[in-house]
């Protein structure tokens, strides 16, 4: 699932990046000081949404990293071959007249840190802050959180209000990897907040390139590779036990909820503490143990025995597919580049229209037995002819849509 090693190698480049932004120069934080009664989570929620909404009107393309190489080839004159060509300007031209988006998410980052020669990270910094619009998806966890949250609000009734997860789910590319903010300043508490919100701002309109300026050719001291012989060692081990992709779905599911159920204590727990002001049962007592059991029987049960909350719950049953294809295919090992496939696929098919991969990937994804691109309705192409085809299709829609308004 979600990777605790990833998380940790995503936090160095995020420090690092954030702490040399606040050493340049003084922010004003005046108009920040006007408004102490608005948390810093608020005005965070604020600028996300305020993103969400300004995007409606468009659609969400997402390229893993083959096609923005293929882009940034293209742009630079090293790609001259005509489709390549095609596909750069008719992406330029849809995302020029309001058509679509191409945004970025943390696993696409992450791969072109792994680029260590600094003019190649600016090159492909460059064609994607010109396509994505300086946005990208937020940081896995935070998405499996909000959908969380939309399935415990749901399921509790209990009056929240809910914006729809489109306008909640991009960030802007400085909060690829999460939202980091200045703490432990010297200052007292309504002074850090403005520095804080300040900063937040400041950050937020941040290009890629300038990301990729100030990071320059450091990595995270332990790298992007991942060790998958664990994940494959525990895959043969088990493999005699499962008859068919049903039970290998379940069997995912089963290790996903655990991590869902987890978020989900963390939401009924702030909502606990709202209600009642009291604070909510503590973390690994008896009673959070046995709440956290029932959430992750709820969650199982949903996913395996309601097929209409997968719409909901997308990410776990996203991860959950791709895993149970791998296992199913029972003469196929993980590699590292697969778990950045998976957080690929989930960022595109949860919340994308159409998404431009790897051709082993778009098999896995719209294979009968998982049909992940039906389900999202997101097209899903890895051919560069195939990718013209849908933005073709894109545009047509968007045409037939101007003329009926």
């Amino acid at each position: 699932m979600l990777r605790s090693a990833a998380a940790s190698r995503k936090k160095t480049v995020r420090e690092a990046t954030s702490s040399n932004e606040a050493r340049r120069g003084r922010m004003d934080i005046t108009a920040y000081r006007k408004h102490p009664g608005i948390s810093l989570d608020q005005h965070v929620k604020q600028r996300v949404v305020e993103l969400g909404k300004s995007l409606e009107q468009r659609v969400p393309v997402y390229l893993d990293t083959k096609f923005w190489i293929i882009l940034r080839d293209s742009a630079s004159g090293a790609r001259t071959d005509a489709p390549a060509l095609d596909l750069l300007q008719r992406l330029r031209r849809l995302v020029g007249n309001g058509t679509i988006f191409c945004p970025i998410s943390d696993s696409a980052f992450s791969e072109f840190m792994k680029r260590g020669d600094l003019l190649s990270r600016l090159a492909i910094a460059r064609i994607v802050d010109e396509l994505s619009l300086g946005v990208t998806c937020l940081d896995s966890r935070t998405r499996m959180r909000i959908e969380i949250a939309h399935f415990v609000h749901g399921f509790q009734n209990d009056g929240h209000e809910l914006h729809p997860l489109h306008h909640l789910v991009w960030s802007k590319l400085a909060y690829v990897l999460g939202f980091v903010h200045p703490n432990e300043t010297p200052f007292d508490a309504e002074t850090e907040l403005a520095i804080q919100k300040a900063f937040f701002d400041h950050m937020w309109g941040q290009s890629l390139e300038t990301m990729m300026t100030t990071i320059g050719t450091a990595s995270p001291p332990d790298g992007l590779h991942f060790d998958t012989s664990d994940l494959n060692r525990g895959v043969e081990e088990h493999a005699h036990e499962l008859k068919s992709f049903e039970q290998c779905y379940e069997a995912e599911i089963r290790g996903s909820v655990e991590l869902g159920a987890e978020l989900a204590m963390d939401i009924t727990g702030e909502l606990f503490r709202e209600k009642t002001a009291e604070p909510p049962p503590e973390r690994g007592s008896a009673q959070w143990q046995k709440f956290w059991s029932q959430w992750a029987n709820l969650l199982f049960t949903a996913l395996t025995r309601r097929p209409e909350i997968r719409q909901q719950l997308r990410m776990l049953h996203i991860y959950a597919s791709l895993h149970a294809a791998f296992r199913w295919n029972k003469a196929r090992r993980f590699k590292s580049n697969d778990l950045y496939d998976f957080e690929h696929a989930s960022a595109a098919l949860a919340h994308c229209r159409a998404f431009f991969t790897e051709s082993a990937l778009h098999a896995t994804i719209t294979a009968r037995n998982i049909a992940l691109d039906t389900l999202f309705q997101c097209r899903v192409a890895s051919e560069i002819e195939d990718a013209i085809s849908v933005l073709k299709e894109i545009e047509a829609a968007r045409g037939e849509l101007n003329m009926a308004g």
